[in-house]
């Protein structure tokens, strides 16, 4: 391997120098442009500094290790070298090891989440209000240790005095939803006020005509309640949040936002572990799974083995024996896309049954209707229609690959058509809808009035192209026409697929 000369004598002094003076030449000297390592001897010596105690070449040597494709080949000397720097004060090298601890614990190792409540102790010792928020987590869902709820209050309390913006939304949450005796309206309400004035007049860019926040937290701590299981119940809230906690960590300090993208993975609703099995479940089952062609190619399972996992493993648009479809039923499938929801739907309602597939974007419907007979589904019939509030012509945004959307200045126009008028127009009665509609969900339950009033069919809407309109419209939209809904949540993937079943 080709070196670049560097002595010993030049590299005993390279780590007794300020880390940000030597950054630069550092990554120099032990890496070419390719990642290779070019300098054997000095990340030998920083080594050996790191070992000796040397807080600023273990500094260095973590900086370097985290930096390579093969990180995780070197995660004992990373924790070693951010353990001395973070005893030693440094700050980034705490947030470091709650995110290295986050990680081991989504790995199975249960010390990982040990580790995190410590450095996050360490933070909130510091005065961070972000990280006594996340260790309020860690203690309410008994992570790295025994679960404590009543003492979590008190952290989110303190984090939400502190400025956390996070904290004061879940306080104020809280605060409104029936329960436990900890809850206070009036607290609520207080909250509320304070994050009115601190908070923008254009916020969360998915939800322009924002309600007073009063009126937003007390519908959403409504909804919470509203779910038939725990698991929704909890779904339901660490969404919201971890949607707030990627708004916020922009809006902060490069130290906040750090802490922020840190503890972030805590509040995702849907294990990663659980995530990995999906995948790797899907990978066994490929020979089982429908081939989806793709402009006249087979899509590669690179580009599809996400939609298998959320559709087919973890089948999103199922809860249990809740919210299933049955043998014989009528389907509608409202943004079909290459049309792998139709076929998990076509299976189950069997070829008693009649699943129809909605698919507005011209190209994307040729390809639908490719897989549709490549996969020999007689039961599905294709759509060439928009499903949202009303028939007529729409302006589309086209883009590959089923994130095709409404849009003043789209592209290309394509006829819609509403659930109700299309029911009339055929004599039909869904037992199941299915919407995935790149944010049009909201207006597709507004077409679907009718039709749910009077048949009240099983729901299975995403609420994730939209979240912080659509987390409260389209649950408390579909309570007020048909209260007897029982609703569900399910979190099919890591980032997005999150699913309202309204059984």
């Amino acid at each position: 391997m080709m070196t670049i000369p560097v002595t010993a004598a030049e590299g005993q002094i390279v780590w007794q120098l300020q880390p940000t003076v030597l950054a630069a030449v550092v990554a120099a000297l032990i890496k070419n442009s390719a990642g290779a390592i070019t300098s054997e001897i000095l990340r030998e010596d920083l080594t050996a500094a790191a070992t000796r105690g040397n807080v600023t070449a273990a500094i260095l040597l973590a900086s370097y290790l985290e930096s390579l494709p093969e990180a995780e080949n070197f995660l004992e000397p990373i924790l070693k070298c951010r353990l001395l720097a973070a005893h030693h004060g440094h700050g980034v090298s705490l947030t470091e090891l709650v995110r290295l601890s986050v990680r081991r614990g989504f790995a199975g190792d249960e010390s990982g989440y040990e580790r995190t409540r410590e450095f996050l102790r360490k933070l909130r010792g510091q005065g961070s209000a972000e990280a006594a928020f996340y260790l309020g987590f860690c203690l309410e869902h008994g992570l790295g240790g025994a679960a404590d709820p009543r003492r979590a209050w008190g952290y989110y309390q303190e984090a939400a005095a502190g400025g956390a913006e996070p904290a004061q939304w879940l306080v104020a949450l809280l605060s409104a939803a029936t329960g436990d005796g900890r809850h206070d309206l009036v607290e609520a309400q207080r909250q509320c006020e304070a994050l009115e004035r601190k908070l923008p007049t254009c916020r969360h860019g998915d939800y322009q005509a924002w309600p007073p926040l009063f009126e937003y937290i007390t519908d959403v701590a409504a909804i919470y309640d509203a779910m038939s299981d725990q698991p929704s119940r909890d779904c339901y809230l660490r969404e919201l949040l971890w949607s707030l906690v990627r708004e916020a960590a922009g809006r902060r300090t490069d130290a906040g936002a750090a802490i922020l993208k840190a503890g972030e993975p805590m509040l995702l609703p849907l294990d990663r572990a659980q995530w990995l099995t999906a995948l790797q479940r899907v990978h066994a089952r490929q020979t089982e799974l429908p081939t989806l062609m793709y402009q006249g190619a087979p899509l590669t399972w690179e580009k599809c083995e996400c939609w298998y996992a959320s559709t087919f493993e973890l089948e999103q648009y199922r809860y249990g024996d809740e919210c299933r479809i049955q043998p014989g039923e009528t389907v509608f499938c409202c943004g079909a896309c290459l049309g792998d929801s139709a076929l998990w739907s076509a299976q189950y309602a069997g070829p008693q049954g009649k699943v129809y597939a909605f698919e507005p974007m011209p190209e994307v419907y040729a390809d639908l209707q490719a897989n549709l007979t490549l996969n020999h589904a007689g039961n599905v019939e294709a759509v060439p229609l928009g499903v949202s509030d009303q028939v007529g012509k729409r302006r589309f945004n086209f883009m590959r690959l089923g994130a095709s959307h409404s849009s003043e200045n789209g592209d290309c126009e394509v006829a819609m058509t509403t659930i109700d008028q299309f029911c009339r127009e055929r004599g039909l009665t869904p037992d199941f809808i299915k919407m995935d509609l790149e944010g049009e969900e909201l207006a597709a339950c507004r077409g679907a009035r009718e039709t749910i009033i009077a048949h009240k069919p099983r729901l299975g809407v995403c609420l994730y192209h939209q979240p912080f309109r659509d987390l409260r419209e389209i649950p408390k939209l579909l309570k007020s026409w048909r209260p007897d809904y029982r609703f569900y949540l399910k979190k099919s993937a890591i980032i997005g697929e999150l699913v309202l079943l309204a059984v």
